[in-house]
């Protein structure tokens, strides 16, 4: 018989508080979206560094806001930005050729799977607020 335990969430205020496991990643970035998930977890910080390429990279929170909105930001060459949102991935590509990267995550016992959906369109377009998407983020 299970017993139902709970278990942290996003709404869990103490997971948030504490420090974070630390997760690290380097790879290349290119032409073709692509996610970076943080291991399964949740992440609520980070900070990504273009680590001196001639390209730009746009930074996403979902494919959609990455490649079919204006919800992204970019990341000239040697460019560093740090965030502190909470989301289980992120997306991004290059505005031309590969750009080499290095990612520092800072990440909680939420599980990714866990979360809601985050679809790059606004909740303005749906008219409805309850559906489960993070309108107008990226």
């Amino acid at each position: 018989m299970s017993l139902g335990n709970p278990k942290s969430g996003l709404n869990n205020a103490a997971v948030f508080q504490v420090s974070g496991d630390p997760w690290v990643t380097a790879s290349i970035a290119t032409t073709t979206a692509q996610e970076v998930t943080f291991g399964g977890k949740f992440c609520k910080a980070f900070t990504l560094h273009n680590t001196g390429s001639n390209n730009t990279i746009r930074v996403g929170f979902s494919q959609n806001g990455l490649t079919k909105t204006n919800n992204f930001f970019r990341l000239g060459s040697n460019d560093s930005y740090s965030g502190d949102f909470r989301v289980p991935g992120l997306w991004l590509m290059t505005e031309g050729g590969n750009a080499e990267y290095e990612l520092v995550a800072s990440l909680t016992v939420v599980d990714a799977a866990d979360t809601w959906i985050i679809t790059g369109s606004s909740q303005a377009d749906t008219g409805n607020v309850r559906h489960k998407g993070m309108g107008g983020v990226g």
